[in-house]
């Protein structure tokens, strides 16, 4: 289950809903900072300050090797009970809520991608010189520790349910991967402006569409699924 929120934070504040919109306010020194974008799955968005590269080779240098970061965390919420109905009974009333949707899932997947690039001046105007791009991905899944009078049954399909899960949420984390990698391919094909300010609104537009799609890939990623039902990550009930 995936649920997306972007967030802006730097000297130059900015927040945005649901859906990826990034921007930025202000008019930082073009051979300075420039700021950045990110999505997710709840995200936060990270400016970053940085000297321009002093020539045109540093430049092509450095965007052919900008290949985001990744940094997994996992989260766990510790639910009790020896039975199937128990357990599941303790996911619907203790899993992650989706504050959209006003409901509980089982499991939660929350990507965000950020990225930081220096102006950097061409012949041709105002270029995207350094680029940096890094995806962080926080898994939130139920914990669960068998007491002695637990039934091997139940054992067992938690044992199958989690390897389930597990699967299903991997599939949100990819996207956040892809993400990353869209948004990086994006900037770095983005050619000179006549200004900084023009080429900072290019930016912005064109790692919002990036962001965009890879909502949207995880929207349909859950409708295809059944959040997750196809793949066998349902326990109990469906609710995950």
């Amino acid at each position: 289950m995936l649920n997306s929120k972007l967030f802006v934070l730097c000297l130059l504040a900015l927040v945005t809903g649901y859906s990826s919109s990034i921007g930025y306010k202000g008019e930082p020194d073009p051979f300075k900072t420039q700021l950045v974008g990110l999505h997710q799955e709840n995200s936060t968005l990270v400016a970053m300050a940085a000297s321009a590269p002093s020539s045109i080779a540093q430049i092509k240098q450095a965007k052919s090797s900008n290949a985001p970061t990744v940094s997994t965390h996992y989260r766990y919420y510790p639910i009790t009970g020896n039975s199937v109905a128990e357990l599941r009974a303790q996911m619907t009333q203790q899993g992650p809520m989706d504050l959209i949707e006003g409901r509980r899932y089982d499991a939660r997947t929350d990507w965000s991608v950020q990225w930081a690039y220096t102006h950097a001046r061409t012949q041709g105007g105002c270029a995207i010189g350094s680029l940096t791009t890094s995806v962080d991905v926080t898994i939130t899944y139920p914990q669960w520790t068998p007491t002695s009078r637990a039934p091997r049954s139940a054992i067992a399909e938690w044992q199958r349910y989690m390897t389930a899960l597990q699967l299903h949420e991997n599939g949100h984390k990819d996207n956040g991967i892809a993400a990353g990698q869209a948004v990086v391919r994006t900037l770095s094909q983005l050619p000179a402006y006549s200004s900084c300010q023009r080429l900072d609104a290019a930016a912005s537009s064109a790692a919002q569409s990036a962001i965009r799609h890879y909502n949207q890939q995880d929207l349909n990623y859950d409708q295809t699924t059944y959040h997750g039902y196809s793949q066998g990550a349902v326990f109990g009930s469906a609710n995950h």
